[in-house]
């Protein structure tokens, strides 16, 4: 029966590849010194090794950054041989695990493009390989997530005796815990020990409190990366709880407002002034892209948590809004650094269910979170509502920086550091850069922009009736803050509803199809609400529908974002929620003063036509895109 094997030559102090690793240098400066083993002078045990591997390859699994060395203008060829193959007319069917497929393939034919996970990759590659073995060759994230996922049988590790001090370090991603290894074999020779190890069933245990928890990943088949379908659920509590504490100033507008002793509007200028900190989202996800996705996050929520507690001991409004402001700019980290972890898992065209799981955190942060806070505005006082989330946000940071394994800067996945083309930088030279780090060539081509004009006009009609409903249920219909918090669970229930909707049918309608259909859904709502404002069930149905179809769509959208500026998960992801910051920043005044010149009606015509630019600027995007769907977007 054919097995799955790592194999891979490393230092002694862990590394599979030197500082430096390019085009020039597949192994990094000094790197080859690994492969001592396989050059002339080895012994008769190294060859035999060698032989066979050879022999017994059926085919054979590399990452992205591996192929992009061997097929790049210094990797394989007929004078420096074929890595895979003693016989390079007879060469095993090789698979590269990669978030999509490169434009050109030198060595055309030889390669075939996994872009939905690594399990996938093995399911193919032992399809292929028939009764002989599946070989993982490299690099390093690939085979980790292969030991980490359970999908190999066997770890192969020629151990050369070499100090690199730096590289690329094997293992970093293998295992959250204790992994048992059986020893098979050991072969000593002058250049290397050859240790193959046999990977031996889990010991059954008793899941924890986390592990009877995690019922998000159980919605995942095992197609999805392992980190995903483990982490998904401690990911997603916390962005509720960051969630609640953002949407909370919302629904009780006039209570806050009552107790800082201002208007709605001026507290309406003050939120203004906290969204505007997302106009340096494309900033943040520069800086994001730079750090490990569980030092980002961790971060965020930190910073969300502070903030919340400046909020709650404001004794005026200038405090309130820059503690306002530091929880705003702390949940942009939180969220960039959660969707470019996404983003280094999970290929585009599969994202759409993922995004929608951790998206249900905005409904339930509305559902749970919002209603809970204002249970406790009930009891004592909004400033106690935020405490008690600010508590929730900092048991959320230790619980994500206890569960999210220590990444690699830029990417928190193991298949990302494998799965990252490597570019020729401008200027004289060839190093290894990483697609994330070229600025000025990362152009947005005209649908992204199309895709971030939706958003921003899709937030700017949400928060036309979302800052103000809550005043008016309070003035037209004498609503308290108990009664305003089971309305707030309920609109919560509708958007939940929504966003799973969205999860389970976005991929399969189409990203810009459900955009449209949930921004046709927020401006009929709106139309009609016009005629209802004064029938308090009515006019509440018609608001809940127009939350949920602006739920619907901005789950659809958030996808795109991703892939906005290739190879940069965090920056594309940044204009996203850049644009919906500006969407919500323009509006917030706009619609505070409305409503006391004119009233809620005057709100929903705002909203109304910001709905229908969102269904114009989509269904421009679609056309653009929606023949042969290059999707540089």
């Amino acid at each position: 029966m054919s097995k799955v094997v790592t194999d891979i030559s490393m230092s002694l102090d862990g590394y599979v590849t030197a500082v430096g690793a390019d085009f020039q240098h597949g192994l990094g400066v000094g790197g080859e010194l690994l492969h001592r083993w396989v050059e002339d002078g080895n012994t008769e045990a190294d060859r035999q090794i060698l032989a066979a591997t050879f022999a017994d390859s059926g085919s054979v699994i590399m990452g992205r950054n591996t192929f992009d060395v061997v097929d790049g203008p210094d990797g394989w060829s007929d004078e420096m041989g074929y890595g895979a193959t003693e016989d390079p007319t007879n060469p095993p069917p090789i698979f590269v695990v990669t978030h999509a497929e490169p434009e050109s393939v030198r060595l055309a034919g030889r390669f075939t493009f996994v872009t939905d996970g690594v399990a996938s990759a093995v399911r193919e590659a032992r399809g292929a390989a028939g009764d002989r073995d599946v070989f993982v060759m490299g690099g390093a994230g690939v085979i980790d997530q292969c030991i980490a996922e359970g999908l190999a049988d066997e770890v192969r590790i020629h151990l050369s005796p070499v100090l690199l001090g730096g590289g690329t370090r094997l293992f970093a991603n293998a295992a959250s815990g204790p992994t048992a290894l059986q020893i098979e074999r050991v072969v000593d020779t002058p250049t290397a020990t050859h240790l193959t190890y046999r990977l031996a069933p889990p010991e059954p245990r008793r899941p924890g409190w986390y592990g009877r928890c995690a019922v998000l990943g159980r919605t995942l088949d095992d197609s999805y990366p392992w980190a995903i379908r483990r982490d998904i659920t401690a990911v997603t509590v916390a962005r509720l709880s960051a969630n609640a504490l953002y949407r909370f100033a919302g629904p009780f507008l006039a209570v806050i407002a009552r107790g800082l002793d201002v208007s709605i509007a001026e507290l309406g200028v003050a939120i203004t002034i906290a969204e505007l900190c997302g106009l340096t989202s494309p900033f943040i996800g520069r800086f994001v892209d730079g750090v490990p996705r569980r030092r980002s996050m961790t971060m965020g929520l930190t910073g969300v948590a502070t903030g919340a507690l400046v909020v709650a001991a404001s004794p005026h409004v200038v405090m309130f809004t820059v503690g306002l402001f530091a929880l705003s700019m702390s949940k942009i980290v939180f969220d960039v650094g959660m969707g470019s972890w996404i983003t280094d898992h999970v290929a585009f065209e599969r994202r759409g269910r993922v995004v929608g799981l951790t998206e249900t955190s905005w409904a339930l942060g509305l559902l749970v979170g919002v209603s809970t806070m204002g249970l406790v505005t009930a009891v004592a006082s909004w400033q106690w509502g935020y405490a008690t989330g600010a508590l929730a946000v900092a048991v959320m940071a230790v619980v994500v920086w206890r569960r999210i394994d220590r990444d690699v800067v830029g990417g928190g996945d193991p298949v990302a550091a494998d799965d990252v083309a490597i570019v020729p930088p401008t200027g004289g030279g060839v190093g290894p850069v990483a697609v994330a780090v070229i600025d000025a060539a990362a152009r947005i081509p005209l649908a992204g922009w199309l895709g971030v004009a939706a958003v921003l006009s899709m937030s700017a009609a949400s928060q036309s009736l979302f800052v103000t409903f809550g005043a008016w249920l309070e003035d037209e219909f004498g609503i308290e803050a108990a009664v305003l918090s089971a309305i707030t669970f309920g609109l919560g229930a509708l958007e939940l509803t929504a966003s799973a909707l969205s999860t389970a049918r976005t991929d399969r309608w189409g990203k810009e199809r459900s955009v449209i259909g949930g921004a046709m859904m927020m401006m009929l709502a709106a139309l009609t609400f016009t005629a209802a404002e004064h029938r308090l069930v009515v006019g509440m149905i018609l608001v809940g529908v127009f939350i949920a179809g602006f739920e619907f769509a901005i789950v659809s959208v958030i996808p795109i974002g991703g892939d906005l500026v290739p190879g940069q998960p965090g920056r594309g992801l940044g204009y996203v929620i850049a644009a919906a910051t500006l969407g919500r920043s323009i509006t917030t005044i706009p619609a505070t003063r409305l409503y006391e010149s004119s009233g809620i009606g005057a709100c929903a015509l705002l909203g109304a036509g910001f709905a229908l630019c969102v269904a114009l600027a989509m269904t421009l995007r679609l056309r653009l895109v929606g023949s042969g769907r290059a999707r540089r977007t």
